[in-house]
């Protein structure tokens, strides 16, 4: 019989964590589920809620309580290695599913489509009110998300939106072992850099969930404590696009992202010409190129890229 893992990482999220659950509860499905929570020892009421909501879900709501806060990616690998069902999705506890029949629609279409390793969908940007800014992805029929993609920094979509294969059985203790050692890296990079070793991922365009985007004094979420500084921080990027080719080499399907490896240091570089802050991008572009393990490919490759683009 089919069933279905969804594994939720929560911290801080006593405002949203309601609103997250009560889309699991109001599911349409004609098979069983299990929710595995970790609650990263939240300094908020998370974890009254998540106790609340265990008699809710009356035996379904696995809740693992951290005695210290361990972080987003360790956090999020110990749900998945705890996964028993032949499918598992993923729903963060400041984000929601806004249609009744967003699993049973994600598990028939897996069902019926074997040759991919997960699924996902389009879905909505709400602020912190719930109030819609707008569509996540411009995509009108089905999309298939490959390696290709994957190797120009992209990725297929928010990670609310995913229904995978539980591959989890199938990765060798060795190689997790090789993925911990990556746990710097952000969760969703590494578990599409895992899923794409075993087939690529469709991209339904239905509007399925919605993701919170906010920013705000003091706030404890992704977006409020590093989204202004991340996208001015190129080398974290380079270093995590770095991180992905020695993962995937390390574990036999290597990637290959020169090409976006030398679109991010121009960026970097282009950035530099107008900012307040030449100094640390400087710094940055001279970070990026010691970090580079191939650095006369890489030097080849950035001069011809900034002569072809005059």
């Amino acid at each position: 019989m089919t069933k279905v893992s969804i594994v939720m990482i929560v911290y801080n999220h006593e405002r949203f964590l309601r609103s997250a659950l009560e889309s699991i509860l109001m599911q349409q499905v004609n098979f069983d589920y299990e929710i595995i929570l970790g609650e990263d020892c939240s300094t908020d009421d998370t974890r009254s809620i998540v106790e609340e909501y265990e008699e809710k879900f009356q035996g379904r709501l696995q809740a693992i309580y951290r005695c210290k806060n361990i972080g987003a990616t360790q956090n999020f690998i110990d749900c998945l290695l705890k996964a028993g069902g032949k499918y598992i999705a993923f729903l963060e506890g400041d984000d929601y599913w806004i249609d009744k029949y967003k699993l049973q629609k994600m598990v028939d279409y897996l069902e019926k489509n074997p040759k991919y390793s997960a699924a996902a969908h389009n879905y909505q940007i709400v602020d912190v009110s719930n109030n819609y800014i707008r569509n996540g992805l411009e995509c009108e029929s089905i999309v298939e998300f490959n390696k290709e993609e994957f190797e120009k920094f992209n990725l297929p979509s928010q990670t609310s939106t995913i229904l995978m294969r539980n591959i989890i059985p199938q990765i060798k203790k060795e190689d997790w072992d090789k993925i911990i050692k990556y746990k710097w890296m952000p969760g969703d990079r590494i578990y599409f850099l895992i899923l794409l070793q075993y087939g690529d991922i469709a991209i339904l365009p239905q509007i399925m969930s919605a993701y919170r985007y906010y920013i705000e004094a003091g706030g404890t979420n992704w977006t409020s404590q590093y989204d202004i500084a991340a996208k001015q921080d190129y080398y974290y990027f380079f270093k995590t696009m770095c991180g992905m080719e020695q993962l995937s080499a390390e574990l036999g399907n290597p990637l290959n992202m020169l090409d976006a490896k030398v679109e991010l240091f121009r960026k970097a570089v282009r950035y530099r010409r107008w900012s307040k802050h030449k100094i640390n991008l400087y710094l940055q572009c001279a970070d990026m190129f010691f970090l580079e393990k191939h650095k006369i490919k890489f030097l080849k490759a950035v001069i011809k890229s900034f002569k072809t683009s005059r």
